[in-house]
């Protein structure tokens, strides 16, 4: 559990080409700013797509959209562009910063809370 990395999105808007171009985990919000999370976004057919695992949360909020099978156990989901709020891509280095940081600092503190298990601090001492 300790090692479980945390994905960041940018606070600004991307548009759908900055996006699709990156290649980047995305963070979309539709109009009713309902959130989901792509692995990534593509673009065939004139059309937009979200790819994400197939057993993912977003897979089975999203079934009454197309998807179909891409690549081993990824589906893509149609996103209709009118739908879409806003997009925001994965911050890589703030992700790896604090996926880093974190446990780092949870080992940094447990070491501090416990002490130094050398020294006597019993009431008997003199």
């Amino acid at each position: 559990m300790l090692l479980q990395s945390c994905s960041i999105y940018r606070s600004q808007s991307s548009s759908i080409d900055e996006a699709v171009t990156s290649g980047d985990k995305v963070l979309v919000l539709n109009d009713n700013l309902e959130r989901f999370r792509f692995k990534r976004l593509v673009i065939e057919k004139d059309s937009l797509f979200g790819i994400t695992k197939k057993n993912s949360r977003e897979a089975k909020r999203l079934s009454q959209l197309v998807n179909t099978p891409y690549y081993d156990h990824f589906i893509k989901i149609h996103l209709p562009e009118k739908d879409i709020y806003e997009i925001r891509r994965k911050n890589k280095s703030l992700s790896t910063v604090l996926t880093i940081a974190i446990p780092v600092s949870a080992f940094a503190l447990a070491i501090i809370l416990a002490g130094d298990p050398f020294e006597d601090t019993s009431i008997w001492s003199d």
